[in-house]
């Protein structure tokens, strides 16, 4: 802990992680498409530059080459399940890179049925992955630690780096008056309910036909959406276009809640319902003074929830998709009094 007073860890259990590795010239991975798109959101966007100041803290110098670098690091992410994309686009990078040593910076991970030692079959240096919650460290580790032994990897358990760097979260989301607002921020996307598309029922033919078709359009009209440029406008417009998918995730989070948090929610003077993380429905800036602003934020957002309880708004927790938010919380908030978990049910 940083002080008595204080109920978040602080980076001191990270930096003796890294121990081994300060004052390296460290060449970061970005977590992007094929095409170089960013596959992260306004969470992982708090996060990087959490991360980023970390780096500056431990001794560490980003280069902009890994023909500069003497270390590789992944940044903080939530992007290593085995339904993304990350991973296997991870593993073609790390190909390419086969004899500098690798940290992955405390995320999250799940691999049910794929092997995630794949990710570093090519390589003969050192992996040290830390997770920042034990259910995945014990799901990697339980599942998969032979293998991932076998390629190379150490796995270590810290805390996620929005906790850990958390005095540098003031400065990085800005100040803003609180307002008598309560932040409903429910997630709309893959993680959302939890299932991850891996279902064990088959609909019928017909129906699965018209799904697919459904599918592919909503695929069409996402992607010619995405290539507009970035903005302002471009959030309002896909608030406005997908205002009832919003509602709809945000009502049935809010049906899981207790009356008392219900009533919460229906007693503050203003109330705003979005999912903040997402860049499509928030900008950056929007993200921030969202949460800067809210007196009451209710998510099932982990990087909605974390700063907001950093900041010391009233934050409630609600589990969603995997073991995330419950293993951030039991590791590294328990302590926060401002901070409520409800898990799933």
């Amino acid at each position: 802990m940083t002080g008595q007073d204080d109920p978040f860890p602080d980076d001191s259990s990270l930096r003796a992680l890294l121990e081994d590795y300060q004052d390296e010239k460290v060449f970061v991975i970005d977590i992007t498409d094929a095409g170089g798109r960013s596959l992260g959101n306004n969470g992982d966007q708090l996060m990087y530059a959490v991360f980023r100041k970390l780096l500056g803290a431990f001794g560490m110098s980003p280069v902009e080459s890994a023909d500069e670098a003497t270390l590789l690091i992944v940044p903080p992410n939530g992007a290593l399940l085995e339904q993304y994309r990350f991973p296997t686009l991870l593993a073609e990078r790390l190909a390419n890179l086969p004899d500098l040593p690798l940290v992955i910076f405390p995320s999250s991970a799940f691999f049910r049925q794929v092997d995630p030692s794949f990710i570093f079959g090519k390589r003969d240096a050192r992996t040290l992955w830390i997770l920042r919650e034990k259910p995945s460290y014990e799901q990697l580790s339980g599942r998969w630690g032979e293998q991932l032994a076998h390629a190379g990897v150490e796995l270590a358990l810290d805390h996620d780096v929005v906790v850990s760097g958390h005095r540098f979260v003031p400065e990085v989301i800005g100040e803003h008056a609180t307002q008598d607002t309560a932040l409903v921020a429910a997630r709309v996307d893959l993680e959302r309910r939890g299932n991850f598309g891996v279902s064990g029922v088959h609909a019928p033919q017909s129906l699965t036909a018209l799904g697919s078709l459904a599918s592919a359009i909503r695929k069409v009209r996402s992607r010619a959406f995405d290539i507009l440029p970035e903005s302002g406008l471009k959030t309002r417009a896909a608030r406005s276009l997908h205002q009832s998918t919003i509602r709809s995730a945000s009502a049935e989070m809010v049906e899981s809640l207790s009356r008392e948090h219900q009533g919460q929610i229906e007693a503050a003077a203003s109330r705003v319902f979005t999912d903040l993380s997402s860049t499509r429905y928030a900008t950056f800036d929007e993200y921030r003074r969202s949460i800067g602003r809210s007196s009451l934020v209710v998510t099932n957002r982990l990087h909605v929830g974390l700063p907001a309880a950093i900041l010391g708004k009233h934050v409630v927790l609600v589990e969603a998709g995997y073991h995330k938010l419950g293993g951030v919380y039991d590791r590294s908030l328990s302590a926060a009094l401002n901070v409520e978990l409800v898990r799933a049910s």
